[in-house]
């Protein structure tokens, strides 16, 4: 102990100092020194030896004896320390499961048996948890929990109340833990053992054989049949059937394929390809996701015998036929002796890879279900192209009648055959010619006439049986099947201030002219 000096003289006299340990208020020990001291300085004095072997807390009492002292407040001098930690619960034993044993994995229950201690001087005398804990390859797969009181020096076999079952494959670490937060020393909360599983019965869904990769599988003009590999990982050879499945998903996650194979005859750690009988084919562009599943009952590790992979199918070749420009569809054009019609379509490449062979664009015409005309042209189309295409052949706008017109493409890869070809109608009906309006055959009257009006058909003989059309300048039909009264004919409403070609026909005789409308 160090005694300080605080007046103005000199202790050239002995004094004495006394130092006194308590436990629980008992005086355990004391001793007495004596020495002096100059002003303004110090002394130690040093006592016997204290050894306690009794664990607790403890109080030191120092004192000075100088009858002379003028300041008896600061004489006495208290400490305290502890022998020992008041709180130290510690995990002890593993009594179930049994530390380094052998185990069938899923194949035992166990209820897990832990012997905790409370190396501290106090009772731990209010409920705190204690936990089980296992786990493998560093993932926590199972805990339980518990809650006790501790006395001092007490030790206790813990029995938790969940079973535990060893469902992990290989070593599995299991932790006994003392969770008391007011405990002295945390760092032995903890002990640490390792137990080891074995499967008798174990098949894996080890690996796939299946397209792989970017542009794997070509979009409707490939197929495969899926097939993967199953392993026997337990000791156990197998010899019954059990089910395997497979499980196609399109891109947009809907179940395409679904089919179940049989296995059987299996040799521990042995492999067996097997493959199902059913053909599959992708239908449309993207990711399919393909799953695996091994269904023995008595399997052990349930968790590996799902095997999930995927693979892309691509189309490379879409060559769609999009639309008909001429003769667009329901159109009534002029029959022109003279005049040809030379059709126009759009087609393009649909998919994200440029065509550099032929794609072969075609139209055909039909009149009364035989085909007319046909005209081809081969070209290439980049990435995403559409473009129109007008074809050289001409096809003659003599004949009067309904057509029908049918435009297709035509590649050998082509995968999406569901937009290759359109089809559109259109009618080729009586044409007035400069050449006949130079020489007409039929005076009208009044000409011009107004809007809505009626003209008088100058014609010697009946007309009875005639019907009459009209027709734009640019042989669009106006109007068609005009019911003719005597020589007169009504105007349709809808017709414009303009020059328009008249027709009036019967099924053998056509005559033409022009009029004039005005406002």
């Amino acid at each position: 102990m160090q005694v300080n000096n605080l007046g103005l003289v000199d202790q050239p006299v002995n004094f004495f100092t006394t130092l006194n340990i308590y436990r629980d208020n008992t005086l355990v020990y004391t001793d007495r020194k004596s020495n002096t001291v100059k002003v303004n300085d110090s002394v130690e004095f040093v006592y016997k030896g204290f050894k306690p072997d009794v664990k607790g807390f403890y109080t030191m009492e120092a004192f000075t004896e100088l009858e002379n002292d003028q300041l008896k407040t600061n004489d006495t001098l208290y400490s305290k320390f502890t022998v020992g930690a008041p709180y130290d619960i510690r995990p002890i034993k593993f009594s179930m499961p049994e530390p380094d044993s052998l185990y069938r994995q899923s194949q035992v229950t166990l209820k897990p048996l832990i012997t905790f201690s409370n190396f501290g001087f106090l009772n731990a005398d209010t409920l705190f948890d204690v936990h089980f804990e296992a786990y493998s390859k560093g993932n926590r797969f199972y805990r339980n929990t518990k809650q006790i009181t501790l006395n001092s020096d007490q030790s206790k076999e813990i029995a938790f109340d969940s079973a535990f079952i060893p469902s992990r494959a290989g070593e599995i670490k299991i932790y006994a833990i003392a969770d008391l937060s007011k405990d002295n020393k945390h760092f032995n909360d903890t002990l640490i053992k390792s137990i080891y599983t074995f499967k008798e019965i174990d098949v894996v869904a080890d690996s796939a054989f299946i397209p792989n990769g970017v542009d794997s599988v070509l979009v409707n003009t490939e197929s495969f049949f899926p097939r993967f590999i199953i392993k026997n990982l337990g000791i156990d050879n197998l010899l019954d059937n059990w089910d395997i499945q497979c499980i196609i998903k399109d891109p947009n996650n809907q179940e395409v394929y679904n089919e179940m194979s049989t296995v059987s005859d299996l040799d521990s750690g042995s492999k067996k390809a097997t493959i199902f009988s059913k053909i599959f084919s992708p239908s449309m562009e993207g990711y399919y996701n393909i799953t695996f599943i091994t269904m023995l009952e008595s399997d052990q590790d349930p968790v590996n015998d799902t095997l999930q992979v995927r693979f892309y199918a691509v189309k490379k070749v879409d060559a769609s036929a999009i639309r008909v420009v001429y003769p667009n569809d329901g159109q009534s054009i002029l029959t022109d002796a003279s005049a040809m019609i030379f059709p126009t379509i759009e087609i393009g490449q649909l998919a994200n890879y440029p065509i550099k062979d032929s794609i072969n664009a075609i139209v055909e015409i039909y009149s009364n279900g035989s085909r007319v005309y046909t005209d081809t042209i081969k070209t290439s189309l980049d990435s995403q192209e559409i473009r129109n295409f007008t074809f050289t052949k001409g096809f003659s706008r003599l004949h009067k009648g309904a057509y029908s017109l049918v435009a297709f493409t035509d590649h050998p890869l082509e995968q999406v055959n569901s937009n290759d070809s359109m089809n559109s109608t259109f009618t080729l009906d009586f044409a007035v010619s400069i050449k006949d309006l130079q020489a007409e055959k039929l005076n009208t009257y009044p000409n011009p006439v107004k809007k809505n009006g009626t003209i008088h058909i100058d014609f010697t003989g009946k007309l009875d049986g005639y019907v009459g059309s009209i027709y734009s300048v640019d042989g669009k039909l106006m109007a068609k099947d005009i019911t003719l009264n005597g020589n007169k004919m009504d105007l349709p409403a809808n017709l414009a201030a303009a020059i328009y070609f008249v027709v009036i026909q019967n099924e053998s005789q056509l005559y033409r002219t022009t009029i004039k409308v005005i406002d």
